[in-house]
């Protein structure tokens, strides 16, 4: 799509205007919402990228997608214990959800609770085993355990 390969480009800002122009052309469609959504929290925009999958997951509740976007702008909001639950209910129905399995893994770090987060953050190595990200949290989370926290 138009708004795909804007991103593709690095031009979020436009492929921002580009959904929202989608979304106000097909305001009964989750994918146009959620695209929206994604694009607002890759430029920091998280209260309008909180509502953008809200209103995606007002037409369809269990769109695997935007609960993992909700979930990862929640947790960039700071509001951790909150990201738990659209997380959680992502990868109930799509359990190799890569982008929902590292989110959180990352939350569950975040709140210190690294037993829970250990097997999380091996998945998220099997699914994207060249993801530094997964790698190092992986790494932090074993030393966290070491040190017996």
């Amino acid at each position: 799509t138009v708004g795909a390969a804007l991103e593709d480009e690095g031009r979020y800002e436009v492929a921002t205007e580009f959904y929202e122009e989608a979304a106000t052309v097909e305001p009964d469609s989750a994918v146009a919402w959620t695209n929206l959504g994604a694009a607002r929290r890759k430029i920091g925009r998280y209260p309008e990228a909180l509502r953008a999958y809200d209103a995606a997951l007002a037409q369809q509740p269990d769109f695997v997608w935007a609960l993992a976007g909700r979930g990862e702008v929640l947790r960039m909001l700071g509001r951790t214990e909150a990201c738990l639950e659209p997380y959680q209910r992502a990868l109930k129905i799509a359990p190799d959800h890569a982008f929902a399995v590292l989110g959180l893994a990352a939350a569950l770090s975040e709140l210190n609770r690294y037993a829970e987060a250990l097997p999380m953050w091996e998945r998220a190595l099997q699914l994207r085993p060249n993801s530094g990200f997964a790698s190092d949290g992986l790494a932090q989370c074993q030393e966290a355990l070491a040190r017996g926290r």
